[in-house]
């Protein structure tokens, strides 16, 4: 009994090293016997884990222990807080058929890595790397379609950073408030031309009427008692032909405007004839909304 045990050690010994070195199987069990590292990144230490994990299934699974030796050599790496890189498989001896899919994916892991995966999803990026790794071994053998390409095909869509957010939906700027109406324009005794106190006014004015585009724009023209009616009339119509081109000039436009001079009748302030009331020097601008 004790010769046979001797003779299946041999030959299992022999069966190994025509796969793998005695240097590299005993490098294989070092990390099979290696603890979790406590240094490196977070990265780093769960691709110690995955490669660990892979070095475990092929040498004690499979009994492929040259395919455990190359997981065992990132592994160890990894330990020290190193970061190994997939494996490229523009590097390897794969059968033609194969190369497109492992090209893309190679690809599409290196994108992800370079936006940030490895530090947004550690564990995620650590499988996927070690998939890919276990894919590119399998299909240098010729294999199609092995289980770790499975596991890469469902973990590395993972990886994909987040959408941005929508943008924030950009308020339409709120119109001018309206103007009280009337808006009232007043002159100096006997004149017709605008002031400039009064030109502040009919610049918001146009601003708020040009916003609401309203369907028709009044402006009616008025003078104190001093004077005749026809003169006064004639005045009254002056100052409302003013207020509405100025309006014009400042790009209320496209709109109906009735203009209207009432001479000294409807004063704002009644009084006796021929007094001056600067409140009635004025004109009125009235305007109605489109429904």
């Amino acid at each position: 009994m004790k010769l046979a045990r001797i003779l299946f050690s041999l030959a299992a010994m022999i069966a190994v090293s025509a796969c793998a070195t005695p240097f590299q199987v005993a490098e294989v069990r070092d990390v099979l016997d290696a603890p979790s590292p406590t240094v490196g990144t977070p990265f780093s230490k769960a691709l110690f884990d995955e490669y660990k994990e892979a070095t475990r299934h092929e040498a004690l699974d499979e009994y492929e222990w040259r395919h455990a030796h190359g997981f065992a050599v990132k592994a160890a790496k990894a330990a020290t807080g190193e970061e190994p890189p997939p494996e490229n498989p523009a590097d390897w001896d794969i059968p033609a058929p194969l190369k497109p899919d492992l090209a893309a994916a190679h690809q599409a892991l290196t994108e992800d890595f370079a936006l940030g995966a490895r530090q947004r999803l550690p564990a995620e990026s650590a499988k996927a790397q070690v998939s890919l790794d276990c894919w590119i071994e399998e299909a240098a053998e010729g294999e199609t379609n092995p289980a770790c390409r499975q596991v890469f095909a469902v973990t590395e869509p993972k990886l994909k950073p987040p959408a941005p957010p929508p943008p924030a939906p950009v308020a339409e700027p709120a119109p001018p408030p309206s103007p009280a109406q009337p808006l009232v324009v007043t002159f100096a005794f006997g004149r017709a031309d605008i002031s400039a106190s009064a030109m502040q006014n009919l610049h918001e004015a146009a601003s708020a009427l040009k916003a609401a585009k309203p369907a028709t724009i009044r402006v009616h023209g008025f003078t104190d008692s001093v004077g005749s009616p026809k003169a006064n009339k004639a005045l009254s119509e002056r100052r409302a032909k003013a207020v509405a081109d100025q309006l014009a000039k400042l790009g209320v436009t496209g709109m109906t405007v009735e203009i209207t001079g009432f001479g000294l009748d409807r004063p704002a302030v009644p009084t006796k004839p021929n007094v001056k009331g600067p409140r009635n020097r004025r004109a009125e601008v009235t305007w109605e909304s489109r429904r």
